[in-house]
């Protein structure tokens, strides 16, 4: 009896192909490289697409059992956004709620 293989994790949030799996993120020019933490932060987003997410949620989704403050969260937000080509006044793929959240700006598919 053949064994059927789990479905992929795997994400389309605009012009960006996510494989969760893999830790993978490619955009229109090629692969993303991103730290742990920014892809993290990048995968709770999309999983809680399109819903904002507020600064205490992420902070314990991505730093599971540490404590960190918002500006932690607000600097990772800033480097995940440079590494994907985004800005905060014109968001491609990470809209921000001030002071409370942020959210994934595109429809994920």
């Amino acid at each position: 009896m053949a064994t059927v293989a789990p479905a992929r994790e795997a994400y389309r949030v605009g012009d960006l192909n996510i494989d969760v799996g893999q830790q993978r993120v490619a955009g229109p020019l090629g692969e993303i490289a991103l730290p742990r933490l920014s892809f993290d932060l990048l995968i709770a987003l999309v999983r809680r697409a399109p819903d904002y997410v507020t600064n205490d949620e992420l902070a314990a989704t991505v730093w599971s059992g540490l404590v960190v403050t918002p500006e932690t969260v607000t600097k990772r937000v800033n480097l995940l956004r440079d590494a994907l080509g985004d800005v905060a006044s014109n968001p491609r793929y990470v809209a921000g709620l001030r002071s409370r959240g942020y959210r994934i700006a595109v429809p994920v598919l």
